[in-house]
């Protein structure tokens, strides 16, 4: 990955890698910190001006990618629903319901 080619290491290998590989779920700044918590097993030096410039550019764009694909992922999970819910012949009721219990968990 361009994170992995960047820091010289292998995700897989740092502390904290589930917030590495959902980079697009946080901010740069937290990506950030999972980087320089893991400094000793990197090969660039996160706390460095240039190291981070160059990263945030790189995450930047890769969430330019990311952003317009997760949001088509989202409008089609909805349009799912919405076939299922006529599908089962749901009242707008137990929409409320079902959606109620799915924003919980």
């Amino acid at each position: 990955t361009w994170l992995e080619r960047e820091i010289g290491a292998e995700v897989e290998n740092l502390a904290n890698k589930t917030a590495i590989k959902e980079y697009h779920e946080h901010d740069f700044d937290h990506v950030l910190e999972v980087l320089k918590k893991n400094k000793n097993k990197i090969s660039v030096d996160p706390s460095s001006r240039k190291t981070q410039e160059l990263l945030e550019k790189h995450f930047t764009k890769s969430m330019l990618v990311l952003e317009p694909l997760k949001e088509k992922i989202k409008n089609t999970d909805n349009l799912i629903d919405q076939i299922v819910y006529k599908l089962y012949g749901l009242t707008e009721e137990d929409i409320e319901i079902v959606e109620g219990i799915l924003n919980i968990s």
